[in-house]
């Protein structure tokens, strides 16, 4: 009988990538599965020198048309050489959503099967578990278990032709996208939101404490087919969407205009810095693209100083609390200390929206700016 363990992500110092690792270093595979509903490329980085390692072409099932699979993952596993098959049904509901790792040499196998999908939070950082088993294929019980397992992928393509689809070319992939069947992870479209605020009360409560593993850096867009294609659904995206301009390194105490102490001195604003994934000049990057639409206006006494206002929407922890105008403020100087030190200089006032900010649960908590391209901008602030 096969020999099982469990695996039981962010709970443990154990991650699902780390156990993925673990069974693809079996000696001499034959054969490699992996099955997932969602697939992004982070979550291929995680494992991608592993996959890389291997002396055998891996088949990967990956579930689209569900708005999580990106074109990105898509093409990264291309590049490790697997045999890809996309799986739509046709529907936004019911979507693929086996989550399976399965490797196999002559006499033994190995299993992961659970809920942790290819994705970063799938492999790092969620909640996950699943059971990992070690298979002696000289057992007729563990052969008849792997061999089932093939026969049903085996049929999955047989029987759904038009479904289940091999991807063999980064065109073929970006002819997928291009049907709007995968997404764009540089396209971040605003949450899908139900909740109201309550009218009284509320709860606050601080992130749960779990084992974190970062992200591996973000892989950079090659191929000129790839960037073709990201263009135009940035430009579809953005007509209509809301889409993320901004992520913020995890929120201090002072960006929320919580107390720290008694002689805390708040200034009700946040100051705009640097990307928490993206590299840019976060000096004038606010005031030249984020807020470059707005009517700014130099305040009276001090001219290099600017100002302007604009909707902002709130969504604290997937909660709408609803709109308020705010006001953004600019320092033009380039002769300041703040400026010479490559400190912020635009700044977001809370204004009205203070009450609903200055919480201690959001400390810690990263906040997402995005935007919608629409005649004045609107903007939308998410923090979870």
């Amino acid at each position: 009988m096969a020999k099982a363990e469990l695996v039981l992500q962010a709970l443990t110092n154990r991650p699902h990538a780390a156990a993925i690792t673990e069974i693809m270093a079996l000696p001499k595979p034959v054969s490699c599965l992996f099955s997932v509903a969602f697939a992004r490329s982070a979550g291929v980085a995680s494992i991608e020198a592993s996959i890389a390692a291997l002396k055998i072409k891996p088949r990967v099932f990956v579930g689209i048309r569900n708005d999580i699979t990106s074109i990105q993952a898509l093409h990264q596993l291309l590049s490790l050489g697997v045999q890809l098959y996309t799986v739509d049904t046709g529907a936004r509901r019911p979507i693929f959503h086996p989550k399976l790792y399965l490797i196999s040499a002559r006499k033994s196998a190995k299993a992961i099967i659970g809920s942790a999908n290819l994705t970063h939070y799938g492999l790092q950082n969620n909640i996950e578990i699943s059971t990992l088993l070690d298979l002696d294929l000289k057992r007729e019980e563990d052969a008849k278990f792997v061999d089932s397992i093939m026969e049903s992928f085996d049929a999955l393509i047989k029987n759904h032709p038009k479904h289940v689809q091999l991807i063999g070319t980064t065109e073929e992939a970006n002819a997928l996208f291009e049907q709007g069947r995968l997404c764009d992870e540089d396209v971040v479209v605003e949450p899908s939101v139900t909740q109201q605020a309550p009218k009284v009360g509320g709860i606050e409560l601080a992130p749960m404490k779990l084992t974190h593993f970062n992200a591996q850096p973000k892989p950079k867009k090659n191929g000129a087919e790839v960037k073709s294609s990201i263009k135009k659904a940035t430009r579809a995206f953005s007509k209509t969407q809301f889409v993320r301009v901004w992520r913020s390194k995890p929120l201090v105490a002072r960006d929320l205009s919580v107390p720290e102490g008694k002689n805390t001195s708040l200034t009700g604003s946040m100051g705009l810095k640097q990307d928490a994934v993206e590299d840019f000049d976060f000096q004038t990057h606010f005031r030249k693209i984020v807020f470059g639409e707005l009517s700014w206006k130099p305040k009276t006494k001090e001219p290099l100083k600017e100002e302007a206002k604009a909707s902002f929407q709130f969504i604290i922890e997937n909660i709408d609390y609803g709109t308020f105008e705010l006001k953004v403020a600019h320092d033009k100087r380039t002769n300041t200390k703040t400026y010479l030190q490559r400190n912020f200089m635009t700044q977001l006032h809370w204004g009205i929206a203070r009450p609903i900010i200055a919480r201690r649960d959001l400390v810690g908590r990263k906040l997402m700016l995005y935007k919608k391209n629409s005649s004045p901008p609107e903007y939308l602030i998410e923090i979870d």
